[in-house]
């Protein structure tokens, strides 16, 4: 263990730390990329979304700080780290802002072809539904009532319930009571 590294160390780490600023900065994207696609750009987001990277980046740095210099905070792989992550977000951050917003921009618009593609079918057949009733409203023809008279060709007997409804067959059995009424008067007035 040393505890004075010499130079050829200290430009090895202050380097490797370069290059983990840099990566870094790329996961900073990462998070951007991710808030853009969910539409979410309010303040309570962007406060989410970068409470979450610090989170992600301290212990990715603690991490890295651990295994290259063996657990030692050393102020020039701290301040590599920020230059790293600086010389990505002013240089190659603004490439990828721009290219990750067209990407989105993409991405919603595929989505939004996709969802036309398979709902366009449903949304004909209801304005095809809605043009039909359009002129059956203004025949007085509600769908309630074509409802209604859709049962009228059924006939009930005692021992057969259409359509499972019991209280329409004891309806239909106080008609069919008075239509045999009907019937059996209407015979005995053809004998006589």
């Amino acid at each position: 263990m040393d505890y004075l590294p010499n130079l050829a160390d200290q430009t090895r780490l202050f380097l490797l730390s370069l290059g983990f600023g840099f990566a870094l900065g790329v996961l900073y994207d990462l998070f951007r990329v991710a808030r853009l696609l969910t539409g979410r750009s309010g303040f309570v987001a962007l406060l989410t979304t970068d409470i979450l990277y610090s989170v992600c980046c301290t212990g990715l740095s603690f991490f890295f700080f651990l295994a290259v210099g063996d657990g030692d905070v050393r102020l020039y792989l701290l301040g590599g780290e920020i230059l790293g992550w600086l010389i990505y977000y002013f240089s190659f951050g603004t490439v990828a802002l721009r290219l990750s917003e067209w990407l989105v921009r993409t991405i919603h618009r595929i989505t939004r072809i996709l969802i036309h593609i398979f709902t366009a079918p449903f949304l004909r057949f209801l304005h095809f539904m809605e043009k039909i009733s359009i002129p059956l409203r203004k025949c007085g023809v509600s769908l309630k009532k074509v409802k209604k008279n859709l049962h009228f060709g059924l006939h009930s007997t005692h021992d057969m319930v259409y359509n499972g409804n019991v209280k329409n067959v004891t309806k239909m059995k106080g008609t069919i009571g008075l239509a045999k009424q009907h019937r059996q008067a209407h015979r005995g007035a053809k004998k006589n």
